[in-house]
């Protein structure tokens, strides 16, 4: 079992909190009187409901049905435009595209230069269309439209939430951050669910730091998902759709 003190740190200075993140007991003090954190299955189960084209744990990222073959397309300044699940027969079963936040204009003062983050802007996500079809690719049955805001203006090097739209209403998260609180116990089995839940080639290590998204789902009470991952928005991840509809 891990104590978590919570510090109200948000996204933005969430490296800074490495130090602060796994406390001795003593900081948080008896272990006895902290709160268990909220059973992540339960979460991920409910988004899943409301939504099974893509998760937001550990981060964003599309879910590939099983049998389907990946097909990208780029555009000329490398960015993933689209990404069709392709199934056996051919037919595209899943259909993704995107569009990204605007280059750096050099009018707007606004505007810091591209060079000042490790991601240029122009390479993050700023909306996703997902349709999903019938098998013979030809009839729409779900949909995800997903807006990633940025906060204005301001070019902030990190998404703050998202909004999502489905045949099943209106959704909202945050992006992955440190919440203010007391203290936490985390559990071995929800620290081993947790880093199982992974995209191929981005394995999860203990050292990371984790944070938790603020999640509303229609009609629902505000969820906490917690040890999820800040993500610079700048790739399209694909995890086997399997990860979330066997839990």
């Amino acid at each position: 079992m891990r104590l978590v003190s919570l510090l109200g740190i948000t996204a933005a200075t969430i490296f800074a909190a490495l130090t602060c993140f796994s406390p001795s007991a003593s900081a948080c003090g008896d272990s006895k009187d902290a709160e268990p954190i909220p059973p992540i299955k339960d979460q991920l189960i409910a988004f899943r409901e409301y939504s099974s084209l893509f998760t937001i744990y550990p981060h964003f990222g599309l879910l590939q049905p099983e049998g389907t073959q990946a097909v990208y397309k780029n555009d000329t300044q490398g960015r993933v435009r689209g990404v069709n699940f392709v199934n056996a027969n051919g037919a595209a079963i899943i259909k993704a595209l995107f569009e990204y936040r605007p280059v750096y204009n050099p009018r707007n003062s606004r505007h810091p230069e591209d060079g000042q983050y490790d991601v240029p802007h122009y390479k993050q996500i700023q909306y996703a269309f997902i349709k999903a079809y019938s098998e013979d690719g030809g009839r729409m049955t779900d949909y995800a439209y997903i807006q990633f805001n940025y906060g204005g203006e301001d070019y902030i090097p990190l998404y703050e939430d998202l909004d999502v739209t489905t045949p099943r209403g209106t959704a909202h998260a945050g992006h992955p951050s440190l919440m203010l609180g007391g203290c936490v116990t985390v559990s071995k089995e929800e620290m081993s669910l947790a880093y199982s839940i992974a995209f191929p080639g981005e394995e999860r290590i203990d050292e990371m730091i984790d944070g938790t998204i603020v999640l509303e789902l229609p009609g629902q009470p505000r969820r906490e998902i917690w040890l999820a991952l800040e993500s610079n928005n700048d790739k399209v991840s694909i995890m086997p759709a399997s990860k979330i509809n066997n839990l």
